[in-house]
């Protein structure tokens, strides 16, 4: 099996975690561990590009990728320029809802993104006007401009469906390379409150909840990484929250949940502010 994946991802994935902080990696590192790793440059070398003029003569997809003087073979390849047009092409809700994934997996969320985390999250990139004229189909009409077949290859959002279902999509994924470009460029600015209250209301997997989590403790957002881990808690997961006291002077927020006994393998650290 041959798989691609983004450097700083590999790097994620396979980073041991510091003591005393969850594990959520573990499995992904074990997988990673069983791979012969190649790394690859960004440009083509001058042999790879001969190869690929070559290969042009049979493929017209190969051919128009190495006349883009913009982007790389890969990233034509992967239909970067048209993912980027659609970015720039968006109207304002468009942009909110694109906005809204990128951060969420920024902050960890790594299962598909459900329409109402979406919806909700959105609304935090508009301005009270946008939000004051927005028409009553903007976030359907949104979607639909998302998740357009771009080129018959990628969409800036893929619906997808939980197995044994069909026509009706659980979640989207954003588009791999649409979030390496996004992310890089945002990854300093600051994710709105409604981001962080449709992470706690919507999300449903554990990992994503303690990912999330780590990303709102690291940001000294302890309300939103207690609310993520009660989230888990209430629900019966493995995870460990912390305490369900609201700080007040010289809070505490540690790892005493009362599920610690269910899932020992999990801790998170005692943190004094």
């Amino acid at each position: 099996m041959i798989a691609t994946l983004w450097s700083d991802r590999y790097a994620a994935y396979t980073q041991l975690p510091e003591s005393g902080r969850p594990d959520s990696h573990a499995e992904a590192r074990e997988l990673l561990g069983l791979a012969e790793v190649v790394h690859l440059d960004a440009d083509l070398s001058q042999d790879e590009e001969e190869r690929a003029r070559t290969a042009a003569q049979g493929d017209a997809r190969i051919k128009l990728a190495l006349e883009c003087s913009d982007y790389g073979l890969f990233q034509v390849i992967a239909a970067a320029p048209q993912l980027i047009d659609r970015w720039r092409g968006a109207d304002a809700y468009a942009a909110a809802i694109l906005m809204a994934a990128v951060d969420a997996v920024r902050l960890g969320v790594r299962s598909p993104l459900s329409a109402d985390l979406l919806r909700e999250a959105a609304l935090g990139y508009c301005d009270a006007r946008q939000r004051g004229t927005a028409p009553g189909n903007w976030f359907e009409a949104s979607l639909a401009y998302l998740t357009q077949e771009l080129h018959g290859a990628a969409a800036v959002l893929t619906p997808v469906a939980p197995p044994g279902t069909m026509g009706r999509p659980a979640g989207y994924e954003l588009a791999d390379y649409l979030q390496q470009h996004l992310g890089t460029r945002h990854r300093t600015a600051k994710v709105p409150a409604a981001t962080w209250r449709a992470l706690v209301s919507h999300l449903s997997d554990h990992n994503d909840r303690e990912r999330a989590a780590q990303a709102a403790f690291n940001r000294l957002l302890y309300d939103y990484a207690r609310d993520l881990l009660l989230q888990a808690t209430n629900i019966g997961d493995c995870v460990h929250g912390p305490s369900t006291r609201r700080p007040t002077g010289r809070a505490r927020v540690d790892g005493a949940g009362s599920r610690r006994s269910a899932c020992p393998r999990r801790h998170w650290p005692l943190i004094r502010v």
